[in-house]
């Protein structure tokens, strides 16, 4: 199955699915900064990559963090009670 990745603005209290976006969450949590070759993979690695870092960009000035649906906290406090961005076409309303 694999871990399932959300991007969440605590200021606006919203949040985005990434589904199992690895590459640009391993990006963001690293120690060191990126190389461009790293970047631009991660970037180009598809649909739930942009998702992940338009919304980044857009709340750029929030309180912005990745949670992934291993914690609690997903299910208890975002999912009901923040709002969900652009929600998926396939899940339901």
């Amino acid at each position: 199955m694999g871990v399932g990745y959300a991007v969440v603005c605590r200021t606006c209290k919203k949040w985005i699915d990434c589904h199992k976006c690895y590459s640009l969450c391993n990006l963001c949590h690293r120690e060191t900064p990126f190389t461009p070759k790293e970047w631009d993979q991660s970037l180009i690695s598809g649909y739930w990559g942009s998702r992940a870092f338009w919304f980044i960009w857009k709340h750029r000035k929030h309180e912005v963090e990745w949670l992934s649906d291993e914690c609690d906290e997903y299910y208890d406090t975002i999912k009901p009670f923040y709002e969900e961005v652009f929600p998926h076409k396939d899940e339901p309303k």
